[in-house]
């Protein structure tokens, strides 16, 4: 039997972008920028005080081919064992989904923002429970750890600049974030040594 060459093509170009993801979740490699929304009342400056660069977000949740995304970022999760390189995925992905926040608000889609953010805070309590998993292994996870601060800096700092920005009815949801943001913080201090 002859395989269509549109099924082949397809899974070929989904193995690439598996074995491009699976570089960037072990670390081999780099992909990181920060969008700086155009609008005048969120100048890059007001970025600029946090250096930690978030990851370039990709498909964004607005594409008809999210659905693919979403479904290899959690096959890729699946299978990552090590509680340390799952801390390290699932704290990228956190910052991939606050980065496509801020890319939605250039689009002006108010209503997808809270949303994306809010997975990416899931996925931020996700990388606590693996550190913490990970120091009861006995693992050296100090250098995530200093990760999730200056990240969880960076959350609140955009979180507060897009609730300024955006609309008043979709503010109350990015105040909820900023809670969480906070009480993400309060996680991630007890984390760390005394």
């Amino acid at each position: 039997m002859r395989t269509p060459i549109w099924i082949l093509s397809f899974f070929i170009i989904f193995i690439s972008v598996q074995v491009s993801v699976v570089k960037i979740a072990f670390g081999t490699e780099q992909a990181t920028t920060t969008a700086i929304p155009s609008e005048t009342n969120l100048s890059p400056t007001i970025f600029a005080t946090n250096e930690y660069q978030l990851p370039y977000p990709g498909v964004l949740p607005d594409s008809p081919l999210y659905l693919l995304k979403a479904t290899r970022d959690k096959l890729v999760s699946f299978l990552i064992s090590d509680p340390a390189k799952k801390a390290e995925f699932s704290l990228r992905e956190s910052d991939k989904r606050l980065n496509a926040g801020l890319y939605l608000y250039q689009k002006k889609k108010y209503s997808l923002i809270v949303t994306t953010i809010s997975k990416g805070e899931n996925y931020f309590e996700e990388a606590v429970g693996k550190v913490e998993e990970g120091k009861r292994q006995g693992q050296d996870v100090q250098y995530i750890i200093d990760k999730m601060v200056l990240s969880l800096e960076k959350h609140k700092q955009v979180i507060d600049t897009l609730r300024d920005g955006m609309p008043k009815e979709y503010q109350s949801g990015l105040e909820l974030l900023d809670k969480r943001a906070v009480s993400l913080q309060g996680k991630v201090s007890k984390l760390s040594p005394k």
